[in-house]
């Protein structure tokens, strides 16, 4: 049987956030938002839009994904979504710098407003020293006013994401690690977070993109809060590495795009699109991606959403109708032919499907996203298993660090009843993700397939450990002690889980486990 794989102390302070609209004056046009797709999770961070228009400045962490102490993956196909337009866009990452803390992004447009990144000299007022000499006085740096921006959650009360601004009264520039921080302090309000990505403005310039606070801390002295931002000359050098001319950085063209009254409701839209999809809220998702399409009507990635919300929810024939629009606005939309494959899976014509597929992984060799979707396909058939295999192994030479990949390759071979090379591939998805409860559960499956009963025994109780207030976990682990016929442990387990108050169809599901231990 198997379950479904379900002195001086410098202290850095991060805040992270959950993910739509205030308007704050023009700086506001060229801020938004980066939404990401990881393994294990999806989030959401602030950014600003640099040079002709057509570039995105953030965080490395907002295109990072950390699935252990040891190992980080990049992050595939970002996208960012204007405050200006409304309208999302499937971005490039070209660069990322974690010493920097920053990673540039390129988008398929030019034209957005840009914000003009300061120079050198715009910082001769600013104080100027070392960590040590900041540790050390009374006073932080310089009168030098700034206001920070950034797209951050709403307080209570608020709809969604807000952009909020942060004012900071002094200013110290220093080296660390051979790079210029732009250190504010006497920041205010001060006990609301600053979302990482958001980007600190003198007048009508640039000066930093903020990444954490630095807490300052002597016995002898009052704890002091400061903004970290790395100083907008780095943001320049960084950006002219990637041929971006001096020119656009430092005074950027006028905007060439449009907004229209409906930007500030399509922002909305598109955060919650996303964020429902991503949480597998499909009948909200679809809800939320129509009312987006029909507002944004000319808009392919718009109508995108919708066709891939109608899919999650069986709407096969009205997705297929709805790719056909994107198709007749943009032929190249990113993963159109792999989104329209998933329809023509739904409505079994498996022949075009395949050939959709193997056209995007053609015309894409560097996206996974038809090779997960391949894996998928060949892994129906049982006819096929060899090429699901052969499927997964090119996801992992392409993504080496991918849990996620590392995990499809093991659930092929398990296909194939190869159970041993199935469970040293989940070990090493494990390796990189050890706190991964699919790739847990994953292995239980594996070793149940193999009938290794006690190592399924030891892998389901490991994940109950690891997550005791779990009843999904706690279920899965009563479900083996049935199979097995362990009554006590099975009993057991059925009280540890009530004791929680689960959802009913928990509670359900408890019931009718123990019915069946007591034929």
């Amino acid at each position: 049987m198997s379950r479904a794989v379900l002195g001086v102390v410098v202290l850095l302070v991060t805040q992270t956030f959950t993910p739509v609209a205030a308007a704050v004056g023009p700086v506001d046009n060229c801020l938004g938002v980066v939404f990401a797709v990881g393994d294990a999770a999806t989030w959401f961070s602030s950014a600003f839009v640099i040079a002709d228009g057509g570039w995105v400045i953030c965080t490395a962490d907002s295109v990072t994904e950390h699935t252990s102490a040891t190992n980080s993956q990049p992050i595939r196909n970002p996208i960012f979504i204007s405050r200006f337009t409304g309208l999302a866009y499937e971005c490039e990452v070209v660069a990322v710098d974690e010493k920097s803390s920053v990673a540039l992004l390129k988008l398929p447009v030019k034209g957005l407003p840009a914000v003009d990144l300061g120079q050198s000299k715009d910082f001769a007022r600013a104080g100027f020293g070392t960590v040590g000499e900041l540790a050390s006085s009374d006073t932080i740096g310089s009168v030098w006013p700034t206001t920070i921006f950034g797209v951050a959650a709403g307080r209570s009360g608020d709809a969604g994401l807000v952009v909020r601004g942060w004012n900071a009264n002094r200013a110290f520039v220093t080296e660390i690690g051979s790079r210029k921080w732009l250190l504010l302090g006497e920041l205010s309000p001060a006990d609301r977070p600053i979302p990482n990505g958001s980007v600190a403005m003198r007048e009508r310039t640039a000066v930093g993109m903020y990444v954490n606070r630095l807490r300052i801390t002597d016995p002898k002295k009052e704890d002091v809060i400061l903004g970290r931002c790395l100083a907008s000359s780095e943001l320049v050098s960084f950006a002219a590495k990637q041929n971006i001319p001096a020119e656009t950085l430092h005074v950027t063209p006028a905007a060439t795009l449009k907004t229209s009254p409906r930007a500030g409701r399509a922002f909305a839209l598109n955060v919650r699109a996303l964020s429902m999809s991503s949480s597998g809220a499909s009948e909200d998702a679809l809800k939320v991606s129509k009312e987006l399409s029909e507002l944004m009507p000319d808009d392919p990635a718009a109508r995108m959403s919708y066709g891939v919300a109608l899919v999650a929810e069986g709407k096969f024939e009205d997705a297929m109708g709805v790719f056909g629009e994107v198709e007749k606005l943009d032929r190249e939309a990113p993963n159109l032919k792999t989104n329209r494959a998933a329809a023509l899976i739904g409505l079994k014509r498996n022949d075009e499907a395949e050939k959709e597929l193997l056209q995007a992984a053609k015309d894409a060799p560097g996206d996974t996203r038809p090779l997960y979707a391949l894996v998928a396909f060949y892994s129906a058939d049982e006819k096929t298993l060899e090429k699901a295999l052969e499927y997964a192994r090119q996801t992992v030479n392409l993504a080496p660090k991918s849990p996620l990949a590392r995990l499809q390759y093991a659930m092929a071979y398990r296909a194939l009843k190869k159970y041993k090379e199935s469970i040293e591939a989940i070990q090493l998805a494990l390796s990189l993700a050890p706190d991964w409860l699919d790739a847990w559960i994953a292995a239980a499956v594996v070793y149940e397939d193999a009938e290794d009963f006690e190592n399924a025994q030891k892998t389901l109780e490991t994940i109950a450990d690891k997550r005791p207030e779990d009843a999904s976990s706690l279920l899965a682990l009563a479900s083996f002690y049935v199979d097995r016929k362990n009554k006590a442990k099975a009993e057991s387990t059925f009280a540890k889980i009530k004791a929680l108050s689960p959802p009913q169809e928990i509670l359900d599901a408890v019931t009718d486990l123990e019915t069946k231990l007591s034929e």
